[in-house]
């Protein structure tokens, strides 16, 4: 009998299962933008062009490949008729399920990232800039558009067509061990639980139907299997083999699989007893209703095809587009795997490499399982040849959508682990069956562990990845309350009004990232650049910069509306050479569309100015130097010096150390005075030349000050080098102590030097 809803106690850990999957799937569908899912664009279309002109789309091979960003823009854009090349049922199904809504507003909001027309396309990685394949204006809700609520249903459709994926996982497990319940549930959660699976599961497409079915298909026949005397009900699996062939051509692999599975069940059930003629007549009746049902119901498409256009598949229009791989290699393999676990999007938003441990341990605890010496299990197996034949119709339904996969990835030069889903539920039945055959607990343990790394990294994902890749810029409620407010930002059509950066001390080799809030005064008809760079003092003297679009991808500039309130993080990167300690500024300026750049209005200034921000070095007191125990006021000890002579100068290197943040800017003096007290040279000023003024040491920070003076000749006779600091507004000395506890005279440090 079917499994599907067999009761038991482990029925309700996979209601848990599948409850914990629709709740993620609805969470990737809320932080995904619509058209932002694998072809969801192209399904979108096709389903309005059927849903309004009431028949199929023409058959129609674009004139150029996507070969080119610019080649790309004009494929992702909206076409009418629409191109693709997908069996109908889906999309005919999707217009039903949509037939309230002509989505009219589907051609105004296929805007193509502006990114391909600049002649360079979005950017894979897990960082999150530069992802989105389209612009998305603030108006794409559900309030607002019809598109965006038609593809809320049909995302929908597509969560529930995953759930019952899961359930049929489960059931082909139970089915072939059911015995062992924990394999099926195991195989249940690494679908469940696959945060790729899930992502694919809530977008507008036609596989997780055609992925459904097939699960379904292969369930039927397993259970077909086990039945004597069924050939007639093999009507049943052949007709839904037939819906999976309208819906999406890789269903067609379930035509051969029928066949393995009825002939695996009778060779297998008389091993060495079987003639010829008994074998046809157990195969040949169930295959031929089998084969009979499916090309009754799914066959018409393709014969439509090859009277019409001579393409039997039907997808030359996708190939005639596509640049092909010269071969599937290493490079292919690595981005099938990767994108089998965790490639958002149109497989552009990637995980951090180690997220991509948890399922690699999984299929080599599985692969290995199944693949342990010695093998007892198949002469058991012999013995029960429903058993074996099931796991032969799994091994030959992963092994042909593998081959599937290589063929179609070597000729589109797309590579997607995605592609591997119609067989998802099978490959996860035979990990789980080789993982079950380790009797080791600590293997089971550490199964469950990452199975429950697994399920961290689904609720996650939609937060940590795809959520700041596809995030709105605009702010809706305005800048927050807590940005730090900016007066002087005035560009013309859009103005500076706050900014946030965090954190406030920063190192070489940290990163600066700095959300800046613009308003638009009035309707922005271009496409500004934002430029951001880090400097100290001197403004030509940069270390780090950045530029990008105002309002990125997602929502460059040249559809703003007037009013609106968006945010743009610029990122300074501060390289570990840059000179620290030291003060910096982050200077921002804006550029048009010839790149030129705008001056604020009412000045000749092109950019304003955040800041400042201390970059800091750790540093101790050399081994060279010569160490001191002065203290200057309450917070500042001259822990060490080291005077160097050079022809005609003195190099003299202070090392200051900070008890407790000083409240004022001190400037350094550096005397140089003969026998008569007469000064011979000297050299005031703040610290390391003004670039890191005191009142921002932090206590326990030391800070090397260099400080150069001419050589005394001998004319001067004997001299004294005399430090010490003051506060430059109203000439008052730091008072000096020494560590005896005694106040210096004249509240000078007296730094011994050697004449030549």
């Amino acid at each position: 009998m079917m499994t599907l809803f067999r009761s038991d106690r482990y029925r309700w850990p996979l209601g848990l299962l599948v409850a914990c999957y629709i709740v993620s799937a609805v969470m990737y569908a809320v932080v995904t933008p619509v058209f932002e899912n694998p072809d969801e664009s192209s399904h979108l279309q096709v389903i309005r062009y059927i849903g309004r002109e009431r028949k199929l789309p023409p058959y129609q091979i674009p004139d150029r490949r996507a070969d080119t960003a610019q080649n790309m823009a004009w494929l992702v854009a909206y076409h009418d008729p629409p191109l693709y090349y997908a069996p109908p049922l889906y999309h005919t199904l999707g217009a039903i399920l949509t037939a309230w809504t002509e989505m009219d507003d589907l051609p105004d909001r296929l805007i193509p990232s502006l990114s391909w027309q600049a002649g360079y396309s979005p950017q894979r990685g897990a960082d999150p800039w530069n992802k989105n394949i389209f612009v998305h204006l603030p108006s794409e809700t559900l309030a607002e558009s019809a598109t965006v609520r038609a593809a809320a249903v049909l995302r929908g459709i597509s969560i529930l067509l995953g759930a019952a994926t899961i359930i049929c996982t489960h059931a082909i497990g139970r089915t072939i061990w059911p015995q062992r319940p924990r394999l099926a549930l195991l195989a249940a959660a690494m679908v469940a639980l696959n945060p790729q699976f899930v992502a694919g599961s809530a977008g507008v497409s036609n596989d997780p139907l055609m992925i459904t079915l097939l699960h379904l298909t292969v369930l039927i026949m397993l259970n077909l299997m086990r039945s004597r005397n069924a050939w007639r009900l093999w009507l049943v699996p052949g007709a839904l083999t037939g819906l999976g062939m309208l819906t999406k051509q890789s269903a067609l692999m379930l035509l051969p699989l029928g066949a393995v599975a009825l002939l695996a069940t009778s060779v297998l059930s008389s091993p060495g007893k079987l003639s010829v003629r008994s074998l046809v007549h157990r195969v040949v009746p169930p295959l031929t209703v089998f084969m009979a049902a499916a090309l009754l119901v799914g066959a018409g498409w393709y014969a439509r095809n090859y009277r019409l256009t001579g393409d039997f598949m039907g997808t030359q229009p996708h190939f005639a587009i596509q640049v092909p791989l010269p071969v599937f290699g290493n490079e292919a393999l690595l981005l099938t795997l990767q994108s089998y676990w965790a490639a958002f999007g149109w497989a552009l938003i990637t995980a951090p490499g180690p997220a991509y441990v948890v399922p690699g341990l999984l299929l080599l605890l599985g692969g290995l399982g199944l693949a342990r010496p010695p093998m007892p299990s198949v002469k058991r197996l012999s013995q029960s040849y429903l058993v074996l034949g099931s796991v032969l119709v799994l091994l030959a339904a992963v092994l042909m959508n593998c081959i599937a996969l290589t063929q179609w990835a070597t000729a589109t030069g797309a590579p997607y682990g995605r592609l591997l889903f119609p067989t998802a539920g099978p490959l996860a039945v035979l990990l789980a069956w080789g993982i079950g055959r380790w009797r080791s607990r600590a293997i089971r343990y550490g199964t469950a562990v990452l199975l429950g790394l697994s399920g961290l990294a689904t609720l996650l994902s939609p937060w940590l990845l795809i959520g700041p890749a596809f995030s709105s810029p605009v702010m809706a409620n305005g800048q927050p309350v807590n940005a730090r407010g900016f007066r002087n930002g005035d560009f013309g059509s859009v103005s500076l009004t706050g900014y946030q950066a965090e954190p406030d001390s920063l190192a070489p080799g940290d990163s600066l990232p700095v959300t800046l809030y613009w308003h638009a005064d009035a309707e922005v008809d271009e496409l500004l650049t934002v430029w951001g760079q880090l400097s100290g003092l001197d403004p030509t003297a940069q270390v780090a910069n950045d530029s990008r679009w105002l309002g990125g991808t997602l929502y460059p500039s040249a559809f703003w509306r007037a009013g609106d309130t968006v945010a743009h993080t610029l990122i300074l990167d501060i390289p570990d050479w840059a000179p620290a300690p030291a003060l910096y500024w982050v200077r921002i300026g804006l550029l048009d569309s010839s790149n030129r750049n705008i001056n604020l209005v009412g000045q000749e200034n092109p950019y304003v100015v955040l800041g400042p921000w201390a970059v800091r070095r750790p540093m101790s007191v050399p081994d060279h130097a010569t160490t001191t125990d002065y203290r200057l006021g309450d917070a500042i000890e001259l822990a060490a010096y080291d005077i160097q002579s050079r022809e005609g100068s003195l190099d003299i290197e202070l090392y200051w150390s900070t008890v407790e943040t000083p409240e004022r800017d001190y400037t350094v003096f550096v005397h140089l005075v003969d026998f008569d007290s007469r000064l011979v040279a000297q050299h005031d000023g703040y610290p390391l030349d003004g670039a890191y003024p005191t009142s921002w040491w932090t206590a326990g920070e030391i800070v090397g000050d260099a400080h150069t003076l001419p050589s005394p000749s001998s004319e001067d006779g004997d001299v004294a080098l005399y430090v010490g600091m003051y506060d430059a507004q109203s000439g008052e000395r730091l008072a000096v102590i020494d560590g005896g506890g005694h106040r210096q005279p004249n509240d000078m440090i007296r730094l011994p030097i050697a004449r030549e």
